[in-house]
């Protein structure tokens, strides 16, 4: 007797990994979403669904995009990954554009900021948006005794609507580097003109 699959807990539940859900068990996802967007229901599953139905949906998706004339990573990550509508950038430091490792914008901690909330920028522009698409940061500080000059030089980056934010300890020691930045921005490209 064959095993009917079974929406468990929000999720289709298939017999087994090979099996693809049957008719009666998509009828079922159907009624309680649009199929479409649900992160609940298995991908084969939504497209699948948006085959039969005819819907042209957007499957989730991640693009890590090249940064033009923007300093290579200096380990193992990406400056920006693009996903499901939003752009994640990793912490940047204040470095130079075309400077190398350890050359940092200055060694107070608000020009540190500026040129990181730059570097930032830059990152942002090149996917065609603006620093008002920010939507949150983090703020690592190497001393937490930089804060009120931190904040001082942030605001001038962020004058009104600031993104949401957190501070938190840099756990690296790097000489001479006082703060990193990474942020998350609403990928939403803005017309080039």
């Amino acid at each position: 007797m064959k095993a009917r699959n079974a929406i468990v807990n929000g999720s289709i539940r298939l017999p087994n990994r090979c099996s693809s859900p049957d008719a009666y068990t998509l009828a079922l996802a159907c009624r309680r979403t649009n199929c479409t967007t649900d992160n609940r229901i298995p991908i084969t599953a939504r497209r699948r669904l948006n085959r039969v139905r005819g819907v042209l949906a957007a499957e989730p998706m991640k693009h890590v995009p090249a940064i033009k004339d923007f300093v290579k990573p200096l380990g193992p990550y990406s400056h920006a990954v693009v996903a499901n509508g939003f752009v994640f950038i990793s912490g940047q430091t204040p470095l130079k554009p075309g400077g190398g490792p350890g050359e940092y914008a200055g060694p107070a901690i608000g020009d540190q900021v500026r040129q990181t909330v730059r570097n930032i920028e830059t990152i942002v522009k090149d996917l065609g948006g603006t620093l008002e698409d920010i939507v949150k940061v983090t703020v690592f500080l190497a001393n937490p005794a930089d804060y009120k000059a931190m904040n001082e030089a942030y605001r001038e980056s962020f004058p009104t609507d600031p993104p949401a934010r957190s501070i938190a300890r840099l756990g690296a020691e790097v000489p001479g580097l006082l703060v990193s930045i990474d942020a998350i921005a609403v990928y939403a490209p803005h017309p080039r003109g």
